[in-house]
C-alpha cells in the first residue's frame, strides 16, 4: 500500500508545471500585412446546353411532385368534407342550418354514387351514413392510384435516365 507523503513526487510536480504552462496567457503575434491578390476575371460558360423544348429530368420531377401535392390536397379536401358530413349526420345536426346545408350541398354529388351500396342504419334522429365512409375510402384509393401513376410516368422514369 502506498504511503502518504506530504512532499509531492515527480509525477505530481510535472503535472503542476504542465498546468501552469497550460494556463499561461498566450502571447499574440501581430499578423502580417495582407498581400494584394489580383482579381481573377470571371469566366463565362454557356448554361443553355439543352435542346430547345426539352426539359431536364429534375424539372419534370419537380413539376410532377407539385402536381401530386395538388392532387393530394384536393382529395384531402374532398375526404375532409365527406368526413364532416358523416359527423353531422351522426350527431343529427339540423339540416336547415346554413353550415349543414352547405356541407350537404357540396358533398351530395360526391356521396351520391355510393348511396344504396351499403345500408344506412339510424339510431333515433342520428344516421350512421356508411356510404359516406365508403366514399372516403374510394376517394382515398383513387388519390393514391393517381399520384402513383404520375410518379411512375414522370418521377421514377427521370431518375433512371
Amino acid at each position: 500500500m502506498a504511503r502518504y507523503s506530504p512532499e509531492p513526487n515527480d509525477d505530481e510536480t510535472a503535472r503542476r508545471e504542465a498546468e501552469t504552462r497550460l494556463y499561461q496567457p498566450v502571447q499574440q503575434i501581430p499578423a502580417a500585412e495582407p498581400t494584394e491578390v489580383e482579381p481573377v476575371p470571371p469566366t463565362y460558360t454557356n448554361v443553355n446546353v439543352m435542346p430547345a423544348g426539352a426539359r431536364p429530368a429534375n424539372e419534370r420531377a419537380v413539376a410532377a411532385a407539385r402536381c401530386n401535392a395538388v392532387l393530394m390536397w384536393l382529395f384531402g379536401l374532398i375526404e375532409a368534407l365527406i368526413a364532416i358530413r358523416f359527423i353531422l349526420k351522426a350527431v343529427a345536426a339540423n339540416a336547415g342550418s346554413p353550415f349543414a346545408a352547405l356541407i350537404y350541398g357540396i358533398t351530395d354529388p360526391l356521396v351520391g354514387p355510393f348511396i344504396g351500396v351499403l345500408a344506412t342504419p339510424a339510431i333515433g334522429p342520428a344516421v350512421i351514413e356508411l356510404p359516406a365512409l365508403l366514399a372516403i375510402l374510394i376517394y382515398f384509393l383513387i388519390s393514391l392510384l393517381l399520384t402513383r401513376l404520375i410518379r411512375i410516368l414522370f418521377i421514377d422514369h427521370s431518375v433512371g435516365s
